[in-house]
């Protein structure tokens, strides 16, 4: 509709330009091309304008879209961080437990009577044995050896035997500083539990003494409830005795 009334205004200023003299002709030009190209502006104007809106609400679109990813990836990193530390913990914990039951195993069999006898005689039999071997080689050496080898068995004998008892001693250094660690643990644990105990019975105590004394307060109410009644019994039962009396005594009189 507004491109016919365009193309109307047009026809119409065509008919007019024939009719002027060349001088308005040359005017009514100039008039129309400057109409024209400020319709044309305006319409570049408006379709700008409209261009800029479209960007920017496609730009605000995109902008959302890449935010959501990043609140998810938070989300999942989140999550992701929670599970591998549970993880640690569990594994912690589970270290430690394993560790705690196999020092107990250990502590238990290097402590039975058993397992050192049976160490006793095992160290009794390989030196048997190193000595059997020692002089066995003897007897194939020169008559110069004899007395060298029963030396060397013997320091080595020696060097064995401390250093079984040294692996003794960092074994039982071990299992006291374990016994130590324990019997810490053990005292906490103790004192944790007399302090809860001490809370309860003091929590108790006071439940106990607050509710002595609610029922003592209410026995006093009770008491001081009756103490009225009794009283304004009294007074009732005095107030009709008094008028009783008075009836009596006028009847009396008029009789």
């Amino acid at each position: 509709m507004a491109r016919s009334r365009s193309r109307s205004r047009d026809r119409h200023r065509v008919s007019k330009r024939s009719r002027a003299s060349p001088d308005d002709r040359h005017r009514s030009e100039r008039r129309d091309k400057n109409v024209d190209r400020e319709r044309g502006s305006r319409h570049t104007d408006k379709y700008s304008r409209t261009d800029k809106v479209d960007k920017s609400s496609s730009r605000d679109d995109r902008s959302r879209r890449d935010s959501k990813p990043d609140s998810k990836d938070r989300r999942r990193d989140s999550r992701r961080r929670q599970a591998e530390l549970e993880a640690r913990v569990i594994e912690e914990e589970t270290v430690r437990l394993v560790t705690a039951s196999v020092e107990a195993k250990v502590k238990e069999v290097m402590s039975s009577q058993a397992v050192q006898q049976s160490l006793q005689e095992r160290l009794v039999r390989e030196r048997k044995l190193l000595e059997e071997q020692a002089w066995a080689s003897q007897s194939s050496l020169p008559y110069q050896c004899w007395d060298v080898l029963p030396l060397q068995v013997e320091k080595e004998l020696a060097e064995e035997r401390v250093a079984a008892e040294a692996e003794a001693k960092r074994a039982q250094e071990a299992i006291q500083a374990k016994q130590r660690e324990l019997q810490q643990i053990e005292q906490q644990r103790q004192h944790e539990a007399d302090e809860a105990r001490r809370q309860a019975e003091s929590a108790e105590q006071q439940s106990a003494e607050q509710r002595f004394l609610e029922l003592q307060q209410k026995a006093q109410e009770e008491q001081e409830k009756r103490k009225k009644e009794e009283q304004k019994r009294k007074k009732d039962q005095a107030k009709i005795l008094g008028k009783h009396g008075a009836r009596t005594k006028l009847s009396f009189k008029l009789g």
